[in-house]
């Protein structure tokens, strides 16, 4: 199923470069049109990704939302500490208000980067600088920054996206 996408796409780039017409001008009545061939390769505009790892860090480099989901075993580490049940309903709680707040930015089009495994976040200012996170040594498990080159990144209150989203992005 995860080639299926690029075996499509790879199928339609195929299918509109190959040559439909037939040689024989002379079996047709309609005049043979002139196509102007351009180089589209340089036309469109080269963008860099708004993440890139660099061993164990993930770079931000361009405007983002990062949402910071813990992975499997800092999960486990967590129950174990204490109420189990108590850990669910917080659980549920945090992930209803980043479900939120993903529609909110997705609604405004802000990109969205999840990280779950990473162990550092670097996001990188204009001038190369930046801010390094340590991912596993956040208080809460599940959190929100908003990042735009220029400044610092900031931890939002995922209960008030748009609120923060108006302060940061203004």
């Amino acid at each position: 199923m995860r080639y299926f996408i690029p075996i499509v796409l790879l199928g339609l780039g195929l299918t509109a470069c190959a040559d439909n017409s037939s040689n024989d001008t002379a079996t047709s009545s309609e005049p043979a049109a002139t196509v102007v061939k351009r180089d589209t390769a340089k036309q469109m505009p080269i963008s860099t990704p708004i993440v890139v790892k660099v061993n164990d860090i993930l770079v931000i480099e361009k405007k983002a939302a990062i949402f910071i989901r813990p992975n499997d075993a800092r999960i486990e580490k967590e129950k174990k500490k204490g109420d189990e049940e108590g850990f669910n309903t917080t659980s549920n709680d945090y992930l209803y208000y980043m479900a939120t707040a993903q529609e909110f930015l997705d609604s405004v089009k802000v990109p969205i980067v999840d990280v779950s495994n990473e162990k550092f976040i670097r996001f990188t200012t204009n001038n190369r600088q930046g801010q390094l996170i340590e991912v596993g040594k956040l208080p809460e498990l599940w959190s929100i920054y908003l990042f735009e080159p220029g400044k610092k990144a900031k931890q939002v209150d995922m209960t008030m996206i748009e609120e923060e989203y108006k302060d940061y992005f203004k």
